[in-house]
C-alpha cells in the first residue's frame, strides 16, 4: 500500500494495527470503513485477476 495512493492511516486500519500513540488513539474516532472497503475491494480484484 505504501506504493499506492492509500493513506498511511487507512493502510494501518486495513492491517488492524493499533496506533502507537495514546493521543492518536484518543482522537481517532473514525473506523475509516468506506475508505478501507475500497482498498480491500481493490485487493480482492487484484487477487482474482492473479488467480485466473
Amino acid at each position: 500500500m505504501a506504493e499506492s495512493v492509500v493513506s498511511a492511516e487507512v493502510a494501518e486500519a486495513c492491517l488492524a494495527h493499533v496506533p502507537r500513540s495514546r493521543v492518536i488513539q484518543a482522537y481517532q474516532r473514525s473506523d475509516l470503513l468506506e475508505r478501507r472497503a475500497k482498498v480491500l475491494q481493490a485487493w480482492c480484484n487484484y487477487i482474482a485477476r492473479a488467480d485466473s
